[in-house]
C-alpha cells in the first residue's frame, strides 16, 4: 500500500484573505451553457464556503440582473466585449491585466 504525504510549503498564515481573480465572461442571463454552469456552480459556492477571501468577478458586459453575487464577491466589468478573435486578445492581453492591478 502506498502513502503519500504532502506537506504545504507555506505557513497556514500565508492562505488568509486571499484575492481571487474569475473569469465570468460566460455568465449571461439566460444563455448559460457549460462553462457558464461550470463557472457559477464551482465559483459560487468557493465564495460562498470561504468568506474569509475575496472573489473578483471579471464581466466583458454589464451584469445581468438575476446574478445574486455573494457579499464577498466584487463585480468588475472590463470593457470593451470580447466578442471575436481580435477582441479577445485585446481583452485578455491588455484589459485584464490592467484590471487586475487595479483590484
Amino acid at each position: 500500500m502506498l502513502s503519500f504525504h504532502f506537506t504545504f510549503p507555506f505557513p497556514p498564515t500565508f492562505a488568509a484573505n486571499m484575492r481571487i481573480a474569475v473569469n465570468a465572461r460566460f455568465l449571461v442571463a439566460g444563455e448559460l451553457e457549460g462553462y457558464g454552469y461550470f463557472t457559477r456552480e464551482v465559483f459560487f459556492r468557493l465564495a460562498q464556503m470561504h468568506p474569509e477571501h475575496q472573489f473578483i468577478f471579471l464581466f466583458d458586459r454589464e451584469l445581468p440582473d438575476t446574478l445574486k453575487l455573494p457579499v464577498n464577491v466584487i463585480a468588475v466589468v472590463v470593457k470593451p466585449a470580447a466578442r471575436h478573435a481580435l477582441s479577445f486578445r485585446w481583452w485578455f492581453d491588455v484589459k485584464v491585466p490592467i484590471a487586475l492591478r487595479k483590484y
